[in-house]
């Protein structure tokens, strides 16, 4: 790690300082969160697309991250993403299904659900053609840190956040080393009991349109290292969704993967109406026409 040596002209005097800002070598580590390590591309840090000559790039640090925060389960995110603001704009894309089977979710800047630790928060650029991607450390009442690769000098940055009618929206202030504006597009994350905006209107204790009945049983049953991450087993999303047949014959279910519970690594939350509790249910419905 190196200072980096600031020279400040006033009138005919040279006044030599020392800056605060640290430059870091090639490969060197820059900071870290949750164990996993951020690294430096060395001089050429800020904005370099060549991943053969700089393969610290933003994303390598969002899969990097999923990876040992996930150990033994299977969030695929090792797939090439061709740019980072792909996360955002491809999630619906079938070319890129793996964003949206490894069980995270989608959600837009701007909208009502909050930004958390560990959610991937992903930036366009003006051009819509690289983006970039970091992956969120903490939120206060008005800001969002981040930890990244391949822009900020110390690999961390945080940005104002406003709240205001239950909606979150990121303020993107920063530029790149060309002076380009960036925007944030919204961020991706694991969400259990996460109803989809705008079609639920069950009387659930809900935050942010999230069912507190099915975060309290995905915690009873272990968490994330038992129950595994929102998938879509039935066809129904990976949100929490009805389930069942044309004579509205139905359950309210959030499907898991990754699980130790059944033998398909497969499982479900149902939610019992008449008591408000979710509870456990191994394997999968077999539906069967009749």
């Amino acid at each position: 790690m190196k200072k980096v040596v600031a020279v400040c002209f006033i009138g005919l005097f040279i006044e030599l300082f020392i800056s605060d800002v640290y430059a870091y070598n090639y490969e060197e580590v820059m900071t870290s969160f949750q164990g996993v390590t951020a690294k430096s591309n060395g001089d050429e840090n800020m904005g370099n697309p060549d991943e053969l000559k700089y393969p610290y790039q933003c994303v390598d640090y969002v899969k990097r991250y999923y990876k040992f925060r996930n150990a033994g389960l299977h969030l695929d995110l090792y797939q090439p993403t061709i740019s980072a603001r792909n996360y955002y704009v491809k999630y619906d894309d079938p070319s890129f299904r793996f964003i949206k089977e490894s069980g995270l979710l989608r959600f837009s800047n701007g909208g009502e659900v909050a930004p958390e630790p560990g959610d991937i928060l992903v930036y366009d650029d003006p051009s819509g053609s690289y983006g970039h991607a970091a992956i969120i450390t903490n939120r206060t009442a008005n800001s969002l840190e981040t930890i990244e690769q391949n822009w900020s000098l110390d690999g961390r940055f945080t940005l104002p956040l406003s709240v205001s009618s239950g909606r979150y929206n990121v303020i993107c202030n920063r530029t790149d080393k060309n002076g380009s504006f960036y925007n944030v597009l919204g961020w991706l994350g694991l969400r259990v009991g996460m109803f989809q905006d705008g079609w639920h209107n069950e009387s659930f204790s809900l935050s942010s349109g999230r069912s507190q009945a099915f975060v309290k049983a995905y915690n009873e049953m272990g968490g994330q290292e038992k129950m595994g991450v929102p998938a879509d087993n039935n066809g129904g999303g990976i949100f929490v969704h009805r389930w069942g047949d044309e004579q509205n014959n139905y359950v309210i279910i959030q499907d898991y993967k990754d699980s130790v519970y059944g033998s398909d690594t497969r499982c479900a939350l149902i939610y019992n109406e008449d008591q408000d509790f979710a509870w456990l249910m191994q394997g999968g419905f077999i539906k069967k026409e009749v």
